[in-house]
């Protein structure tokens, strides 16, 4: 099994994600119709510890044609 959090994630300087934070966004647009939001999401929630919904996310970006997802996907041995 691949460990989602190894993957790199950087955050500005003094930003912090909290459950709350994140709840919050999911709320506002639980299924974005952008690429980069589904890819950004899968960030977050890998750093939460949500890796299965992290690779979920990871699977929705690549499928709206991101290739950072598309690239994460297959720099970690999972089908698109």
């Amino acid at each position: 099994a691949t460990n989602l959090n190894s993957t790199s994630f950087c955050l500005p300087v003094g930003v912090h994600f909290t459950k709350v934070d994140f709840k919050s966004s999911i709320e506002v647009d639980p299924t974005p119709k952008d690429a980069a939001a589904y890819y950004h999401r899968a960030q977050a929630k890998s750093a939460l510890g949500d890796n299965q919904g992290a690779l979920s996310d990871y699977k929705r970006a690549a499928a709206h044609g991101d290739t950072k997802a598309q690239a994460w996907l297959k720099d970690n041995g999972h089908k698109q």
